[in-house]
């Protein structure tokens, strides 16, 4: 069995850091966005963001978002999503191949996972493209890497986008959301969804 989980809302509540060092490489170009203004270009990892923000593909735009984003991680991003340690743990000493499934980038992904100590729980790990979400794809490498079928993976998330891109792969979908508005929307199209680790932990137990 393969456990894929995704990053961010997931195992942590990193959206305010993503969108601060992206509001403030925009405000760096000269253009003045809130949290809101970034929504309609989630998709891609955050140099596809910028480059799409800025009609720019200048790397130098992305190298700056990454140096905000390791100088403001303390600041926004200091601590996990609650037993996310404690989950990863039992994983572990059950012998389930853990991976992170993610659609940011690999650099931002690095920095995140050296600073909480988390390489050591992922077998592999599958990033995202600046050209635009690619889950899909990465589910299918993920069965040519491991030599399995979608029926062998599980995966936690916290979008209703999560669930859509599973529906799609045919891979079993465990979603997670600690904010109870946007979990009722996502209990709309997947039953299985909880809003703390302890809760979905009973039910990932059933699959191991």
């Amino acid at each position: 069995m393969i456990v894929a989980f995704d990053f961010d809302g997931t195992l942590a509540p990193s959206f305010n850091l993503v969108n601060r060092c992206i509001i403030q490489v925009a405000k760096d170009n000269g253009i003045f966005l809130k949290e809101s203004d970034l929504i309609p270009y989630y998709g891609p990892t955050e140099e596809g963001m910028i480059n799409n923000i800025l009609k720019s593909d200048n790397r130098a735009n992305f190298k700056k978002y990454l140096q905000y984003y390791s100088e403001y991680h303390n600041i926004e991003l200091n601590r996990l999503n609650p037993y996310v340690n404690e989950l990863l743990d039992h994983l572990k000493d059950k012998g389930v191949n853990i991976i992170l499934l993610t659609g940011r980038s690999k650099e931002s992904t690095n920095i995140s996972l050296a600073y909480f100590g988390l390489n050591k729980y992922f077998t592999k790990v599958y990033t995202g493209s600046k050209n635009g979400s690619n889950k899909a794809f990465n589910f299918t490498k993920v069965m040519k890497d491991f030599s399995c079928s979608s029926k062998d993976i599980i995966y936690i998330g916290d979008s209703k986008k999560d669930v859509l891109e599973c529906q799609k792969s045919n891979i079993k979908i465990l979603s997670i959301n600690f904010d109870n508005e946007r979990l009722a929307k996502i209990k709309e199209i997947n039953n299985f969804s909880y809003s703390s680790f302890i809760e979905l932990e009973k039910e990932l137990n059933k699959y191991l």
